[in-house]
């Protein structure tokens, strides 16, 4: 039956092999075969890879986790609960709560899997998930600066500005665009009149951005304040430039309306097109038990270029104008 309801979900008949696994569960609840049949069904609903199937394989792995703490797979799973979630995530100027949710059991997963092969794959995916995050935040730092720039220092909007900008600075060190957030920080604390604190930033942005497109800005600010340059960090100097989406890219981005990271659309136990090499058939030929050290083989498509548009403010504007068509996300 085990190998009947397999074949079931690799033909694509997902609900057939799941009720084949269900009744695997329900009748032989003694079978070795079933932490593998519990695991064969969230797998089913995460290749079927619907919005409500992905829903329910974040649930089923989640519910596994619970069954089996300490199985050797555990920590696939939990990749996998917030794969389900990254498959969901939208473009950064609309709704983040995948992303967050994302982001969460990633930490997670990350802490408790310290010795996992899985680690780099996390750490990739948690960069990803928060250069999305960062972007949201940086999408309304650009409205709430509009705002004061448009509204003659409307109140509210400079303080709107300089909090998102901070929280970017304070959890997502390592954002593609922070030499635009650090410089936008710093026009922030002139407009409140506080000049050693522009500095500051000004002077990271010189020193940490050598290649940015804000540093000749930040230089004239600094000279305004009468703060001094730093020299460039040398490593930081001849390290390459983000990469930018070509135009069909982006394009094709806002079509689609999904974030742009590097997930798998392989099961745990079972891939798309790993008949005969799947986990699961190793457990098959092994009474329903994996042999000790066997690993999933599943293939990840890397994303492409970070999927970030150009910064709303050029070195030879004013920080806080931006074209009107950008959209606004939710906060």
């Amino acid at each position: 039956m085990f190998t009947e309801a397999t074949k079931e979900v690799r033909k694509g008949n997902h609900e057939t092999g799941r009720l084949l696994f269900t009744t695997i569960i329900t009748t032989y609840p003694d079978s070795p075969f079933l932490p593998m049949a519990k695991l064969a069904i969230a797998d089913s609903f995460y290749l079927e890879g619907t919005t409500s199937s992905l829903i329910q394989a974040g649930q089923a792995y989640q519910d596994w986790l619970t069954y089996f703490p300490t199985d050797a797979l555990t920590c696939d799973a939990m990749l996998k609960v917030a794969e389900t979630e990254m498959r969901q995530m939208g473009l950064s100027d609309r709704d983040i709560s995948h992303a967050r949710k994302a982001e969460q059991r990633l930490k997670v997963m990350l802490q408790q899997c310290t010795k996992t092969a899985l680690r780099p794959t996390a750490e990739l995916g948690l960069r990803e998930v928060q250069d999305n995050l960062a972007m949201h935040s940086l999408y309304i730092a650009r409205f709430y600066g509009q705002k004061y720039a448009t509204s003659k220092g409307a109140k509210g909007g400079l303080k709107g500005e300089q909090s998102r900008l901070q929280e970017i600075v304070d959890k997502y060190p390592n954002f593609c665009l922070m030499d635009e957030v650090l410089f936008r920080l710093g026009w922030t604390y002139q407009q409140e009149e506080e000049p050693d604190e522009a500095a500051k930033l000004f002077q990271e942005l010189v020193r940490d951005h050598p290649n940015s497109d804000f540093v000749e800005k930040a230089k004239d600010q600094l000279n305004i304040i009468g703060a001094a340059i730093p020299e460039p960090d040398p490593i930081r100097k001849t390290m390459p430039p983000c990469e930018k989406p070509t135009f069909m890219q982006n394009m094709m981005q806002q079509i689609t309306g999904n974030a742009d990271v590097t997930t798998s659309r392989d099961g745990i136990l079972i891939t798309k097109h790993g008949e005969g090499n799947d986990l699961i058939d190793k457990a098959l030929a092994n009474n329903g038990t994996l042999p000790e050290g066997v690993q999933p083989i599943i293939q990840r498509t890397p994303r492409g270029p970070v999927p970030q548009p150009q910064p709303t403010t050029s070195p030879d504007t004013t920080p806080g104008t931006r074209p009107t068509q950008t959209p606004t996300p939710k906060p």
